[in-house]
């Protein structure tokens, strides 16, 4: 056994000798070699990313699908809630200063106006109140009598208990202008007559003077205006 020990001693090499540095210094270059080719395996994965693929080609099936639009606006874009109140409020103030604008000039009429609506008023109220006429007939000599306008503005009538439809008013006349008159009537008075026409028969008046026939005749148009008016 001794011997085999000291053979075995013998067949060793010898750390300083020259065959023991050259298959060292041959295994450290394998070694050396094997780390660079790792190293560079290393490197080709880390340089390698999935951006620097270039994008496949469209397909015939990817052609055919339609182009997604865009959204109407980005959610940055959307109006807050006080953004929203804020123009809600605006545009009501805007409306309201409109309407109210609006109304005033409804309201508001022009003074002219004003002043012939006053007149109408009054030229109705005396009719209302009564006018005494001489009011001359088919018949007979002409009778006082105080011919007045209902207050629905509807009927003319007279103390007799008789009455004209204002409806049925298709004219007012003045003078010597109807049978009536033409047979009762003077020439010299003419300046005082006026009379109501109607499809069945006439009212005619003789008044005082020729200021009051003007009024009543120009109260008598107003009614009929405003008649003709309300049926419209």
């Amino acid at each position: 056994l001794e011997e085999e020990l000291e053979e075995e001693e013998e067949d060793a090499l010898d750390p300083t000798s020259s065959e023991f540095v050259d298959k060292t210094n041959a295994l450290l270059d394998v070694i050396r070699q094997a780390k660079a080719g790792n190293e560079a395996q290393q490197e080709a994965k880390e340089s390698y990313r999935d951006d620097d693929v270039p994008p496949p080609l469209p397909t015939a099936a990817s052609a055919r699908q339609p182009r997604r639009q865009p959204p109407p606006f980005s959610p940055r874009d959307e109006p807050t809630d006080s953004m929203a109140k804020m123009h809600a409020a605006a545009t009501s103030e805007r409306v309201t200063a409109k309407e109210k604008k609006q109304e005033q000039a409804a309201s508001v009429e022009p003074p002219k106006r004003r002043e012939e609506s006053h007149g109408v008023d009054e030229q109705l109220q005396k009719l209302i109140d009564g006018i005494s006429v001489l009011k001359h007939g088919r018949r007979g000599k002409p009778k006082k009598r105080l011919v007045q306008l209902n207050q629905s503005l509807t009927v003319v009538h007279w103390d007799t208990g008789k009455d004209l439809l204002v409806k049925d008013i298709t004219g007012v006349r003045k003078g010597l202008s109807t049978q009536v008159l033409l047979r009762t009537g003077k020439a010299k008075n003419q300046a005082l007559y006026v009379s109501l026409v109607s499809p069945g028969r006439t009212l005619d008046m003789e008044l005082a003077s020729g200021a009051e026939r003007d009024a009543a005749a120009d109260a008598f148009k107003a009614l009929m205006k405003f008649n003709s008016g309300t049926r419209q």
